[in-house]
């Protein structure tokens, strides 16, 4: 016996009690959380069913939209997978994968979307706590750390079991959370029952959603077992093959390309040596990348244009710490790639001035690279190899030519003019450095320098930050004034 410390000996039988007891109560408790994990899991996988829809662009069939779950005994992941082509060209494979806790709550996700001329990949994960995105473009792996995720499956599992049990009445809403994986931001999701099935509606569920990206509805129709026979996920409308949804005229809407989507018309074309006027609905702004481009007249902004549209040389070598930024490589502005470097040797070989260089650049790029719609926002390798790209694509490869050139240059997304259609179309393009300014060029139109007729809504080397575009769609108004 210690006689320093008589009471060690009680004092280890507490202890050994605590463990005792640890051990006994400890795989108990464990049951107990797996049984609840099944029993969630079991009711998951009688309420959520898997779904086969043909896509739809412009009214006719142009692919497949696959919908299922998996499950094991703690964790059910959603699977989805998009196919679409056009005019027989396969425009884009997307595959989706979220998975869940027994909570609900968002474990991981996957998406990679594929096109003819790329691939891109996000990868959404939680390390000792912080979440992490992580996007692979052409084989280039680039992670940035997400503040917040708060996605849970709970409002869809709520509205199949309403289903399934037919509670729900008309009226009844669910607010979910869903992490949009390109950008990392978290938008907020109302779904509302608008109708029930009866006879009238060919006993359909209906029910309509709105989002904190886009405001827009999107409309979906359900069968009394919950199957999805139609649904509206701009730009594509996807229905179940045989079926006749409620609002037909809607399926002869539809694109399959962002910007196709976005249009605005306006009342008289541009106006020379006049004013454009840009005006957003209330509490939508124009992305802070383009702001120092406008001058904000209360809620409209004049767009600052140029007088005197002409590329002004200067010399390369007294370029700014800040113009020099955009001349550094990105994961889509390879300008480092040998085969990017190689390319703008030869090519500024007969051009030694900036002004040259940006012309001469631009009309090559229009002329080498064919104009083929593509769904993703390939990079400047990719799409130099493939050679064919829309107007994101041109855009992407020109800047990269001007970086590793010497020239500074940036990737603009935003509203070009289109006569033959009276508005603006969605289009990107290129902003270079000539020493004193930035001046638009644009690849896909082949003009330089591109002063009239475009409005910028976005700056973004990376193809990430789409979602300040799509925040916008429907959203803009354009007035030209003298």
């Amino acid at each position: 016996m210690n006689i320093e410390n008589p009471f060690l000996p009680i004092r280890i039988f507490e202890q050994n009690r605590i463990y005792c007891y640890l051990f006994l109560v400890l795989p108990l408790f464990l049951q107990f959380c797996y049984a609840e994990n099944k029993k969630t899991v079991d009711q998951w996988r009688e309420y959520l069913a898997p779904d086969t829809l043909d896509v739809l662009v412009n009214g006719k069939r142009s692919g497949v939209m696959i919908t299922g779950f998996t499950f094991d005994d703690t964790i059910v992941t959603s699977n989805v997978s998009l196919s679409v082509s056009q005019n027989g060209q396969k425009l884009v494979d997307l595959t989706e994968k979220r998975s869940y806790l027994f909570d609900g709550s968002l474990s991981k996700a996957f998406q990679e979307m594929k096109s003819p001329s790329g691939s891109s990949i996000w990868e959404l994960n939680r390390r000792k706590g912080v979440w992490n995105i992580t996007i692979i473009t052409a084989g280039v792996r680039n992670t940035r750390i997400i503040s917040s995720v708060y996605e849970k499956l709970t409002g869809t599992l709520e509205i199949y079991k309403g289903i399934k049990t037919k509670s729900i009445h008309v009226g009844d809403q669910w607010i979910d959370t869903l992490i949009e994986l390109t950008s990392g931001e978290n938008v907020i999701t109302t779904t509302r029952c608008t109708d029930v099935p009866s006879e009238k509606n060919k006993f359909r569920w209906i029910f309509v959603s709105t989002n904190s990206l886009q405001g827009g509805e999107e409309y979906r129709e359900l069968d009394t077992n919950g199957s999805s026979l139609y649904h509206e996920i701009p730009p594509f409308v996807a229905v179940k093959r045989g079926i006749s949804p409620v609002r037909s005229s809607k399926t002869e809407a539809g694109s399959a390309n962002l910007f196709e989507s976005f249009m605005v018309k306006v009342q008289e074309p541009p106006i020379k040596n006049g004013h454009t006027t840009v005006v957003t609905d209330s509490g939508v702004t124009l992305d802070s990348s383009v702001l120092s481009m406008y001058k904000k007249n209360g809620p409209s902004r004049f767009l600052l244009e140029y007088e005197d549209c002409f590329c002004k040389d200067s010399d390369p070598s007294k370029l700014s710490d800040t113009s020099k930024i955009y001349l550094k490589p990105t994961p889509t502005l390879q300008t480092d790639h040998p085969e990017i470097v190689a390319l703008a040797q030869k090519l500024s070989e007969k051009h030694s001035t900036v002004c040259q260089k940006i012309a001469n650049y631009t009309n090559y790029v229009s002329a080498a690279i064919e104009n083929r719609n593509t769904a993703t926002f390939s990079s400047a390798v990719e799409t130099l190899r493939a050679g064919f790209g829309d107007c994101g694509e041109h855009a992407v490869l020109l800047a990269a030519l001007l970086r590793a050139s010497g020239v500074p240059a940036r990737v603009v997304f935003g509203l070009v003019y289109m006569e033959s259609l009276k508005g603006y179309y969605g289009h990107a393009w290129v902003m270079a450095f000539d020493g004193k300014r930035w001046i638009f060029t644009d690849p896909a139109h082949n003009v330089f320098p591109a002063c009239y007729n475009r409005i910028p809504l976005l700056v973004d080397d990376s193809g990430q930050q789409m979602i300040h575009i799509i925040k916008l769609l429907g959203k803009v108004s354009i007035v030209h004034e003298e």
